[in-house]
């Protein structure tokens, strides 16, 4: 749906489209996964070590599919320049 329809911006995050803020519609035990998926990748999403025991196909499926949303976010062009903003305002600090 395009953007032009609303009174605000649209917000969209891998194949979810979000027209209030995505936060309310996080639920605790996303956030652990979130955590769980923070705490297990490097920078880019890459998986450093696996959270459950065995090979990366014996990880829940639910696992496996945060790790590729996050990644795909951490690699968009939108993330990219957020990350390039933050290191300039911190270059500036210092």
């Amino acid at each position: 749906m395009p953007v032009s329809y609303h009174d605000h911006g649209v917000l969209k995050i891998d194949d979810l489209k979000f027209f209030e803020c995505p936060q309310s519609a996080v639920k605790p035990r996303s956030w652990h996964l979130l955590s769980l998926v923070t705490e297990t990748t490097d920078a880019d999403g890459n998986i450093l070590h696996l959270p459950y025991p065995g090979t990366i196909l014996d990880q829940p499926g639910r696992y496996r599919e945060a790790v590729r949303i996050v990644k795909s976010e951490r690699n968009s062009d939108w993330f990219r320049q957020k990350r390039d903003d933050w290191a300039k305002q911190q270059a500036k600090r210092d």
